[in-house]
């Protein structure tokens, strides 16, 4: 099935790139290398990468592949970047040809009014990688009010990367080479995991600006943080910034300053 699905998806990508080559500015570009060992095999590596992009007024269609000596076919992306009416939309597919496998997808789809920013995030992770099956969503919503900035990020599987999480890798174990995306699922199927809301805005007294962040999970309350920026010591060419993180697992504060010296 994954083989069928994988042979579908490329024929579609190429048919769709093929008729598009008319219509919009057609871009490639490819790289390779060759790496020489003078102790075992006179060439030990061969990596070649290709890039495709086909424009066609407000979308951008793109291919990524990559192909290895010890591995053969390794990477194979698709992805598109468009507008569709006031929405922004990002998807990508990643597929492992050397194996058949259908590695990962993502869906983001953002948009902006009134001052507010809204995103959705959809992500799959297939069983051919390492923490799979999984896939999940999340909503992120973004703006200010009354001076101060609030972002609130609602998971319903899946984690959006930002200061505090990471996104995830998908990583070839032979080679260690990796795909890098900002949408991770972390659990298999729908349903409510994790809230994370981050209230920052000017300080008060010595302290420049004040961001506190609260993250908890369907068990209950993860951690808390507070972090303090531009912290006058009443000294002109010193200030500091401090972030205080509690950790409800580990019952343990964690201290993080940064002194910040000034050039005279």
């Amino acid at each position: 099935m994954t083989r069928r699905v994988l042979i579908l998806v490329v024929s579609l990508v190429g048919l769709l790139g093929l008729n598009l080559l008319a219509e919009g500015p057609f871009s490639a570009d490819w790289t390779a290398g060759i790496t020489f060992d003078p102790n075992g095999a006179f060439v030990s590596g061969i990596e070649s990468t290709a890039g495709l992009s086909y424009e066609t007024g407000p979308v951008l269609w793109t291919s990524y592949s990559n192909f290895q000596l010890t591995v053969g076919y390794l990477w194979q992306e698709f992805g598109v970047r468009g507008y569709l009416g006031a929405f922004e939309i990002h998807g990508n597919l990643l597929f492992g040809p050397s194996t058949s496998d259908f590695l990962y997808a993502q869906a983001i789809a953002t948009l902006q009014f009134a001052g507010v920013d809204a995103g959705f995030y959809y992500a799959c992770l297939s069983d051919a990688v390492l923490g799979g099956p999984a896939d999940g969503f999340a909503l992120r919503i973004a703006g200010s009010f009354g001076g101060l900035d609030i972002v609130s990020i609602t998971e319903f599987g899946a984690r959006v990367e930002d200061e505090d999480f990471d996104g995830i890798d998908i990583v070839h174990a032979a080679t260690g080479l990796y795909r890098h995306y900002v949408t991770n699922p972390i659990v298999p199927g729908q349903g409510f995991t994790g809230e994370k809301l981050s209230v920052s805005g000017p300080g008060f007294g010595c302290i420049g600006s004040l961001e506190t962040v609260l993250y908890f999970t369907c068990q209950g309350f993860d951690f808390v943080s507070f972090e303090l920026e531009d912290v006058a010591l009443g000294v002109s060419w010193l200030d500091f910034d401090l972030e205080v993180t509690y950790e409800i697992q580990t019952k343990s504060v964690a201290l993080t300053p940064d002194v910040v010296v000034a050039g005279g």
